[in-house]
């Protein structure tokens, strides 16, 4: 059973894009601010976008593209909390370790989502005014960034994010109101049925080992 069907993988695909995006790039890293949640991911954004348009950036095996974006996202997306989110009752029966690890894979899991994207925008360039950030508004303890993707039609990409000291993080994606976290999730619980939890990291590991854009790859045996 495949971990990502094509259905959740185009959720995947629209909700890591937006990682890419930005209604402006610098030539250089921007300022990084602490401010609101809406200031650090636009932060995010217009850095990635912006290395993706270098020259150095495309000179770069596969290998050191990755390596470069994942410097840039660390710490902005909180793994351990999506796990959680995702895993629901079996995260309470894993050990420290084993949600760790899990938490570590989740995310090379996500990064092979949007490296794909990274990939396609880098050697295509960007399409104008591609994101526009509608606003931000408390929810319990998180704060929801409303944004909406204009390309390649206009879709609602909401960012739930947690205050972690000075810093914003992401802990879930809604994507036209369908939560990454849990579609995620429902991909897991039809694969531990079958199998064990290890043979579900299994599963994660062979996918996220796979070349950025496979989406039939490992996962799919």
């Amino acid at each position: 059973m495949a971990i990502c069907a094509p259905k959740l993988r185009l959720l995947c695909s629209i909700a890591f894009l937006t990682i890419l995006h930005s209604t402006s790039a610098a030539s250089a890293e921007p300022p990084r601010p602490a401010g609101s949640a809406t200031d650090d991911l636009r932060w995010h954004l217009d850095h990635v976008l912006a290395t993706s348009q270098t020259a150095s950036f495309r000179a770069l095996d596969p290998v050191g593209r990755r390596a470069e974006i994942r410097r840039i996202v660390t710490g902005l997306f909180d793994w351990s909390e999506m796990s959680r989110r995702a895993l629901g009752a079996q995260w309470r029966e894993r050990s420290g370790p084993e949600r760790r690890a899990f938490a570590t894979r989740f995310g090379a899991l996500a990064e092979h989502a949007y490296m794909g994207q990274v990939e396609q925008l880098s050697a295509r360039g960007v399409p104008p005014d591609p994101v526009r950030y509608l606003g931000e508004s408390a929810n319990g303890k998180e704060t929801v960034v409303r944004t909406a993707l204009m390309y390649p039609h206009e879709m609602p990409v909401d960012f739930l994010m947690s205050r972690r000291g000075a810093r914003w993080q992401v802990t879930d994606v809604r994507v036209d109101g369908v939560s990454a976290a849990e579609n995620y999730g429902a991909q897991f619980r039809r694969v531990t049925a079958s199998e064990s939890f290890a043979g579900l990291v299994d599963r994660m590991i062979e996918k996220a080992d796979a070349a950025p854009g496979d989406t039939h790859g490992a996962a799919q045996r």
